[in-house]
Order: C-alpha cells, then structure tokens, then sequence
C-alpha cells in the first residue's frame, strides 16, 4: 500500500530543522500530528517501519523546540543598589592651593629673607615684638608709605611689623591693601610722669620723669614720642625713641593747624596709655 509518508533520513533533519524552527505555529502544529499518529500506532498505516521512520523527525523539533527556547531568555529584573565609587582625577595639575613654602608662597604670603625685627608698629622708632628669621609670612596688608608690611609671623599668634627690603614677595607692594595702624597699648605699665617742654625759638625740648621697668620687659628705649611738628607750613608726623629722660626737636611757626604731641612708656609686650606734650607756642 502507498505511504503518504516517505521515510526521513538523519541527513534532512538539519532542513527540516531550518524549516520548522522559522515558524514556531508551523512547528506546534507538525509535533501534534506526530504525536497524534505515535497514539494510533495500531492503525496499519502507522505500523512500527512508519514510527520508526518518524521518531528523527521527533527529535529535531524537540530539539528545535529547546532552541526555540533558548533563543528567548526570560528578561531578568534586578533591584539597582547602590555602589559606593571612588573617582580619580586624571589631571596632573593639582586643583588643592598650595601650602606654605619658601618656594611657592601664595599671593598673600611673603618670604623673609634674613633674621630681622618685627615691630608694634611701621617705623624703626617702635619696639621689637619679635625676632623672627626666616620662612613664610601670612600678609595683612602694607602701611601708607609701601616700606612696611604688617604680617603673621609662622607658629606666632600676634602680628607684627616688618620692613619690605627684607622679604621677597610674589606680586608687587600695591597688591597688598593699605591698613590703618593702631598703636598696641597695655594698661599694666604707667604712662610717663611730669612731662614739661620748653621752647627757644625753633627748638622744643621736651623732659619727663625716669620710670623703672622689670628686665624682662624692658627695650632697648623705654619712651616713644608721637608729634605732629611745623615744617614748611605743614604739620609732619614724626616718632622718635629714645632711653633718655629729655629730647629736642624742631618745630617751625607757619602752619594753620597747632603743633602737638604724646609720649609712650615702650615694653616689650605693648606700650603705656599715652601722655599729652603740653605743646608750647610758637
């Protein structure tokens, strides 16, 4: 009798895999009538030589099934966490300011060249505070004549006075602000006592009574004067320092504004509330 089925060989099982594993409804339907024909295998046309012949085409769309399978993983979902991530810079150029160094201070810092004096105030006529050598200082501004910085010396907690012919410093003077000097006083030390002045002429002499001061306390000059004298027609600001008990000074006639001055008791930790100079006229 006929068969309207002619045996497969295994070498068409790849064709047939090609063919069925295209189209999955075409492969659905092809398995069912298989198994449908492998359930009646009693009807004659579906004696064992046809199973037989079948049972490799069995096994391709089985296997063509797994693939098809395979071929679509279920989406896996996942709940982000989070991660804790370091980033590393790949710039060479550091974007931290530099520290304080004798190499590269910064626009606020200056380099003291040598061991000098830094004083209360910006003239050679007021008491070393300290005795600093050399490193970096931290800058607050200059004083009005460019020839003085006032600074914070390293590892100090005062500030002080130095002069700029002794510092070396990365921008000009006038990059630094212009700040007003106030005098540093100390209410522990009387001012000085019995001060009288006498005129001749031009010349002012100016005494006051002697005042002892503890050693450790004690500068080189232990009076500053602070005067405002006639030169010119005008009034001149002029310090002077001094151990001595009486000074002299120039104070020409001519100016509109009256000659006038005060004196200091000078110590190492600060200066004395002053005392008025009862200026004489001229």
């Amino acid at each position: 009798m006929p068969s309207f089925a002619s045996p497969l060989v295994l070498e068409d099982a790849k064709k047939v895999n090609e063919i069925f594993c295209e189209n999955r409804t075409e492969y659905r339907k092809v398995r069912t009538l298989i198994a449908f024909a492998v359930e009646w295998r009693g009807i004659g046309l579906f004696k064992n030589r046809v199973i037989l012949s079948i049972l490799p085409l069995m096994f391709v769309l089985s296997a063509c099934g797994r693939i098809l399978s395979q071929s679509t993983p279920p989406l896996e979902t996942k709940t982000p966490s989070l991660v804790a991530t370091t980033i590393f810079s790949t710039n060479s150029e550091s974007t931290v300011a530099p520290s304080s160094s004798m190499d590269s201070p910064n626009a606020s810092q200056v380099i003291v060249t040598a061991t000098v004096s830094c004083r209360f105030g910006p003239n050679k006529a007021y008491v070393p505070r300290y005795r600093v050598g050399v490193g970096t200082f931290q800058v607050i501004g200059q004083d009005t004549s460019g020839q003085w910085l006032h600074v914070y010396p390293p590892g100090l907690k005062n500030s002080c006075w130095i002069e700029t012919q002794f510092v070396k410093m990365p921008v000009d003077i006038d990059g630094f602000a212009v700040v007003p000097f106030r005098l540093e006083t100390n209410i522990k030390y009387k001012s000085p006592e019995n001060v009288k002045t006498i005129r001749s002429g031009e010349q002012v002499q100016i005494s006051w009574n002697d005042l002892v001061l503890p050693n450790e306390v004690s500068p080189q000059n232990r009076f500053l004067l602070e005067m405002w004298l006639c030169a010119n027609g005008a009034l001149t600001y002029t310090l002077r320092s001094t151990n001595d008990l009486t000074i002299t000074v120039i104070d020409q006639p001519g100016c509109a504004e009256a000659s006038h001055g005060q004196i200091y008791t000078a110590t190492r930790i600060g200066y004395s509330q002053p005392t008025v100079i009862p200026w004489p006229a001229p």
